[in-house]
């Protein structure tokens, strides 16, 4: 049976797991748990916090899986309980940090990351984007491009408007696309002041 459960989507599983089916929340523990675990260890920066909110998630989905609504996306669902988690942990974890920023975007706290894209090729973009991006503009971009999620999704996940994340999306994008090319303007400028000028050489 559990083989047959396999090849459907997320969506399916969700309404099947609804409807009481155990195996099929067990497929999608199998889909999601590294998935929510980049995805929160991105939020809080802690391995092992990131382990312990990925595993309340599942729990906690799993409590609530009679509320899902079949036809919603289960993912905008599912990322919507991590989402609430990773607040919630900062408010417990630190009551004197801005909070309200890891809300609106506004925190810059930045740490190296490891295993952004677990090997994709695009991991050192990722690890632009941690170090670059307000939490909300990573969030968002997470989400859409990573997780694929369309925006209206994205919106539910982050209990924000759609154009509130098309905005958080396109000035992502426009900060990323500004580091960027700042770091290529000063490697090369680094390539021409170390390089030993035509009339120099003839000298």
């Amino acid at each position: 049976m559990s083989a047959d459960l396999t090849h459907l989507d997320a969506d399916e599983l969700a309404r099947l797991a609804r409807a009481g089916s155990s195996a099929s929340f067990a497929i999608l523990v199998d889909r999601y748990v590294a998935r929510l675990q980049r995805y929160l260890r991105h939020r809080v920066r802690s391995e092992h916090d990131a382990e312990d909110l990925t595993q309340e998630t599942l729990l906690r989905a799993f409590a609530a899986i009679g509320r899902y609504v079949p036809g919603r996306s289960f993912s905008a669902w599912l990322f919507t309980i991590a989402t609430r988690l990773a607040i919630d942990h900062a408010r417990r974890r630190k009551p004197d940090t801005d909070v309200a920023g890891l809300e609106l975007g506004d925190r810059r706290t930045r740490q190296p990351i490891d295993d952004v894209a677990d090997g994709e090729r695009d991991g050192a973009v990722w690890r632009v984007a941690r170090d670059t991006l307000s939490d909300d503009q990573f969030a968002a971009m997470w989400l859409h491009y990573a997780e694929a999620l369309p925006v209206r999704h994205v919106a539910a996940a982050m209990g924000k408007t759609r154009i509130h994340v098309r905005v958080l999306l396109h000035r992502g994008r426009a900060r990323l696309l500004r580091t960027r090319l700042a770091a290529f303007s000063d490697t090369a400028a680094d390539t021409l002041i170390k390089r030993p000028s035509v009339a120099g050489a003839q000298v």
